[in-house]
């Protein structure tokens, strides 16, 4: 409360509905209006008026400001390849996930529990429920972090995905001699044998 400016300043907790408050004044003049204890509505600063003993008046108003929300969830994960593992829960911030050779990139979904919360993929900023830009994989692991800022700014909460992509696979075809070439090779080492057993 300021007296000299006549001023008073509440703060609430984030979610209080303050469109129905019953203030509770106490003062030592005759009377106040409006009467305390009756909700009113404090979406707007309100003024109280104090009537003294000798009929004089003052004025108060009164602000309430609701404090930011501290949320920093996410309320869903996805991926544009592959399936989280364990399956997204807002309490898990860790999860797996493997992906075929063939996949070069991904994107992750982020959507935030709190629609004032902000949201960053790899450290770029992604709209809630919008996709975030290519990510390049490399072969084996690679680690994409999401971090989630509350509405007061300083609450943060961070989910890491490792996404590990499988090496390339080779494929050896072994050529095998047509079976007409493997005959012509065995007439002519029977061949070869009999001239050994003539000269002999």
């Amino acid at each position: 409360m300021d007296e000299g400016a006549k001023t008073i300043a509440l703060t609430v907790s984030y979610g209080t509905d303050v469109t129905a408050l019953v203030p509770t004044i106490t003062h030592t003049g005759a009377s106040v209006s409006p009467n305390t204890g009756v909700a009113h509505n404090f979406t707007h600063p309100v003024i109280y008026t104090v009537k003294a003993a000798d009929n004089s008046e003052q004025q108060y108003i009164v602000t309430v400001t609701r404090a930011f929300a501290n949320n920093a969830d996410l309320s869903n994960l996805s991926l544009s390849s592959g399936t989280l593992s364990p399956a997204f829960a807002n309490t898990t911030t860790s999860y797996t996930t493997s992906v075929g050779h063939g996949v070069g990139s991904i994107t992750l979904t982020p959507t935030v529990a709190d629609h004032n919360a902000t949201v960053t993929v790899n450290g770029t900023t992604v709209p809630s429920g919008h996709a975030s830009g290519a990510i390049n994989l490399n072969v084996e692991a690679n680690t994409l972090t999401v971090v989630v800022t509350a509405q007061d700014g300083t609450t943060t909460k961070t989910y890491t995905v490792i996404v590990t992509r499988a090496g390339q696979v080779v494929e050896v075809l072994r050529q095998e001699a047509p079976v007409e070439e493997l005959r012509l090779q065995q007439r002519n080492q029977v061949r070869a044998q009999v001239r050994i057993q003539w000269l002999l």
